[in-house]
């Protein structure tokens, strides 16, 4: 028998009777913690309810935590350098810079020449044929088309030498290297959208209405950028956020598609906070009976 066969030393191997008592006890264990992760989120909620207002004092400070919860208060939302270029599909490639270094690529699409410049819409997605679609969609209607390339759940530079060490997918790996800053991926993307919002969202020096439509996975991220932006100079608040049947994961980011973790979110944050903060139209995309039936009360803005 090889040496590394051998168990180390104090210790012995695990038996097939205690593995099966070990599974035993990690399914009793995890059935306990599901237990009180339900019940710490119904004690938040009522927390919440209790403490809600809607003056420009509490909102500025929701919107000042969630900056720094999210980790968005640690990148630049400043827009340096711009670069286009046009590609072979007839969309432009760009690249912004911002003031902290990052750079941030995508692609974009102007409407016909003959077509007047109505306002922009960024796509985010996982379907590439919806996106497409929405694509086609948009730019007929007179929109600038902008397609942030953010991380998705795929391995990129498989052959890069640091890369085996991680098994993570993309965006599961860039929020897990955040994180350790006291980060999220939500908050990095989020920063991302502000960013080139305030360089790609004009018509020369006219702000141009902008629309996000960001759905399933980075739809935390559209709401946060959402949420944050009419605190930030020379970014307009988003006309329009598009909220698809995955809106009950921004009230439940614990059963969302990935590591969406927001330290203390749940302490202050909901859908309903969002959604208000957001100072946007909201659009419910939902095949069954829209939501916005039964939250239209709630995210109603009192007229002053």
């Amino acid at each position: 028998m090889g040496e590394t066969e051998y168990a180390l030393l104090g210790t012995t191997y695990l038996a097939p009777a205690r593995r099966t008592a070990f599974y035993d006890f990690y399914q009793k264990q995890y059935a306990q913690t599901l237990a009180w992760l339900q019940r710490a989120l119904d004690e938040a909620a009522v927390t919440r309810d209790h403490r809600r207002r809607s003056d420009a004092t509490y909102k500025a400070e929701l919107r000042r935590r969630l900056a720094q919860f999210s980790g968005t208060d640690q990148i630049s939302l400043s827009a340096t350098q711009v670069e286009q270029s046009p590609t072979a599909g007839g969309a432009t490639a760009y690249q912004v810079q911002s003031a902290g270094g990052l750079l941030y690529t995508g692609l974009l699409w102007e409407p016909a020449p003959a077509t007047s410049l109505r306002g922009v819409v960024i796509l985010g997605g996982e379907d590439a044929h919806t996106t497409e679609q929405l694509i086609s969609h948009y730019h007929a209607q007179g929109l600038r088309v902008i397609v942030p390339c953010l991380a998705r759940t795929q391995h990129s530079f498989k052959d890069h030498p640091s890369r085996h060490w991680y098994y993570f997918t993309d965006d599961e790996l860039l929020h897990l290297f955040f994180f350790v800053c006291g980060g999220s991926l939500a908050g990095l993307e989020a920063a991302e959208l502000l960013t080139i919002t305030q360089a790609l969202g004009r018509n020369g020096e006219e702000a141009l209405p902008v629309a996000l439509h960001l759905g399933g996975r980075h739809l935390l991220s559209a709401a946060v950028a959402a949420e944050l932006a009419p605190g930030q100079a020379g970014i307009q608040p988003y006309q329009l956020l598009v909220l698809p049947q995955t809106v009950a994961a921004l009230d439940h980011q614990e059963t969302d598609q990935r590591v969406n973790t927001i330290w203390n979110f749940h302490s202050d944050f909901d859908a309903l906070t969002l959604l208000d903060l957001a100072d946007a139209d909201l659009l419910f995309l939902d095949g069954t009976p829209t939501p916005a039936v039964r939250r239209r009360p709630a995210v109603t803005r009192p007229q002053s």
